[in-house]
């Protein structure tokens, strides 16, 4: 099994742990970016995906538990984006282009909305992905 399909941890003790890992690679690889270096993120996607899913998959206050960690993922995760783009320009835009962050921030706003149990809002795409 690759590293990006291991299956998502279950337990909160295991979440944080995985989730504290995470932190630590996105970190690092800010420090290298901003040294110049190079910077494998290829299991980083799979990573956050299978975090995110294990805190989805968890009862409603379980999952809340992580609410500031997930935000302090996404911030770190947003200004990784911005160091790297600063470094290669338009080459760092992702192959399916500019034109689908519209339907990744939906994803991701529908996934705010599931964990804090509210109904999806008018940020949501409706498109079912």
């Amino acid at each position: 099994m690759t590293p990006s399909s291991a299956p998502p941890p279950r337990d909160p003790g295991t979440i944080s742990v995985e989730l504290d890992k995470v932190t630590s690679l996105i970190a690092t690889a800010q420090r290298l970016v901003g040294e110049n270096r190079a910077v494998d993120l290829s299991a980083l996607e799979g990573k956050v995906a299978s975090i995110c899913g294990a805190v989805a998959d968890l009862p409603r206050e379980d999952a809340r538990r992580f609410l500031s960690a997930l935000e302090s993922l996404i911030t770190g995760l947003d200004q990784l984006e911005s160091a790297l783009r600063r470094r290669y320009g338009p080459l760092f835009d992702p192959p399916e282009g500019p034109a689908m962050a519209p339907a990744r921030a939906a994803k991701a706003a529908r996934a705010y909305d599931a964990l804090d149990g509210t109904q999806p809002t008018a940020h949501s795409s409706g498109d079912g992905s």
